[in-house]
C-alpha cells in the first residue's frame, strides 16, 4: 500500500480484519545475527509482521517475510495462499542462504495447513520446522533449545484473543450499519450504541460458554433468549410500547449481524459460512479460495479424519501440528489417536503427514 503510513496501515489491519493488508515481502534482520542465528518465516500481512517483530526485536535473528497476499498467516494457509511456493520464492530472492550457514526455517505454526514442508527441503535443501502458535512464546522456545512445550503448540483463544479478532471482524459491519443511520435512521444512534457494545463485549467474551457446539448454534441461543425476555415483557406490559420494543428488535438485528460468520472468526470451530458458500457454488470470496481445496471436501463433502495405525511411524508431527490438540499417544507403542468430534477442519495433519497415515472419508 504504497503511501500509507504505517500506522494507518496498523489501524486497518485491527479494525478491518477481513481485508487484505500488506507488508512488503523480503528479509528483516533483528539485533546483530550471524550465520548461526534462526531464520524465522511469516506471512505478508501488515499486523502480524508487526505483532511477530515485536517479540524478535530483543533477538539476534532473520525473519522472511513471504508472499500471502496481504493474509494473516492461518487463513492464508487454510485457503492455499500461503504455501510451499511463498516459502521459496522468499529463500530465493532474499539472500538469506548467504546469511547462514545452517539450513534450517521456522515456519509459523498455524501455517501447516497450506505449507508442503518435504517440498521446499526437496528444491531448496532447507529443513523446515513449526515453532510455537503464539510469537510471544518465540523467546522461550529459543531458549529451549528450539523445543515447544505442549502448550505452546495450542490455540488458546482467551478472552483478550477473542475480543481482539472480534474487533477486527465485526468493525466493518458496524461502520456499514452506522452509516445507514446517519442517512436514514439518526435518532436511532443512541440506542444502537447502547444495544451494540453490551451485546458484543457479551457475545464473544462468553462465546465458549454459550449453549450449542458451533457458531449459529450459539447465536441461535443468544437469539433465543432475547426472544424470550421480550416476550414476557410483551405479555407483563400488555403489548409494551413502540421504543422499547424497538430495543428488543434492535438487539435480534445486531445478534443475528455479528452472528453471520461467528464461527469464521473463532480458531476453535468450523466455519459455517464457508460451507454455505461452497453450497451454493461461490468458489471463492475476496482471495480465499473454497470450493475445490481439500478445506472445502471436507466440509461439504461430509468428511471425516482417519488415522490408518498401519502407516502411521509415529513421528508425533500430527501431534505436534494440530492446534486443537485432538491428536494423543499411547506410552507403549508408536501410534497416535484422533479426536475427530472438536476438529476444525483446518488439514494440517493431512497435509503434513509424510507417510500418508491421515486422510479425509466419508463419515458414517
Amino acid at each position: 500500500m504504497p503511501g500509507v503510513s504505517e500506522g494507518f496501515k496498523t489501524f486497518l489491519g485491527l479494525a478491518f480484519r477481513l481485508f487484505p493488508v500488506r507488508a512488503e515481502t523480503g528479509l528483516r534482520v533483528f539485533g546483530n545475527p550471524d550465520e548461526n542465528s534462526p531464520v524465522f518465516v511469516t506471512s505478508n500481512y501488515d499486523l502480524t509482521v508487526k505483532r511477530v517483530a515485536k517479540h524478535l526485536k530483543h533477538l539476534d535473528c532473520y525473519l522472511l517475510v513471504a508472499q500471502s497476499s496481504g493474509v494473516n498467516v492461518w487463513c492464508a494457509s487454510a485457503a492455499e495462499g500461503f504455501t510451499e511456493h511463498s516459502v521459496i520464492s522468499a529463500i530465493e530472492t532474499s539472500g538469506i542462504a548467504k546469511k547462514v550457514k545452517h539450513r534450517r526455517l521456522i515456519l509459523p505454526a498455524l501455517s501447516g495447513p497450506g505449507i508442503n514442508t518435504g517440498i521446499i527441503e526437496k528444491e531448496t535443501g532447507w529443513h523446515c520446522q513449526f515453532g510455537p502458535v503464539y510469537a510471544r512464546d518465540i523467546p522461550e522456545y529459543l531458549k529451549n533449545g528450539f523445543q515447544k512445550t505442549d502448550e505452546m503448540q495450542r490455540v488458546k483463544y482467551d478472552l483478550a484473543d477473542r475480543l481482539d479478532v472480534a474487533i477486527g471482524c465485526t468493525l466493518p459491519f458496524y461502520f456499514l450499519i452506522l452509516a445507514f443511520l446517519l442517512i436514514f435512521k439518526r435518532e436511532w444512534l443512541f440506542e444502537f450504541h447502547v444495544i451494540s457494545f453490551p451485546l458484543f463485549f457479551f457475545i464473544h467474551g462468553f462465546q465458549p460458554y454459550l449453549p450449542g457446539k458451533y457458531g449459529w448454534g450459539k447465536i441461535l441461543s443468544v437469539e433465543i433468549g432475547i426472544a424470550a425476555v421480550f416476550l414476557i415483557y410483551l405479555l407483563l406490559s400488555s403489548g409494551g410500547n413502540a421504543y422499547v420494543n424497538g430495543l428488543f428488535t434492535w438487539a435480534l438485528i445486531v445478534t443475528f449481524l455479528m452472528g453471520i460468520d461467528f464461527a469464521g472468526f473463532s480458531p476453535n470451530m468450523k466455519g459455517e459460512a464457508d460451507e454455505l458458500l461452497i453450497r451454493m457454488g461461490i468458489r471463492k470470496l475476496w482471495i480465499f479460495a473454497l470450493k475445490g481445496t481439500e478445506k472445502g471436501a471436507f466440509m461439504v463433502g461430509a468428511k471425516a479424519i482417519r488415522l490408518d495405525q498401519s502407516k502411521c511411524i509415529g513421528c508425533g508431527l500430527c501431534f505436534e501440528i494440530c492446534p486443537m490438540g485432538l491428536y494423543s499417544r499411547d506410552d507403549d507403542i508408536k501410534s497416535y489417536r484422533v479426536d475427530a468430534g472438536r476438529c476444525t477442519a483446518c488439514k494440517a495433519c493431512v497435509v503434513q503427514c509424510a507417510t500418508g497415515a491421515i486422510s479425509l472419508v466419508e463419515s458414517g
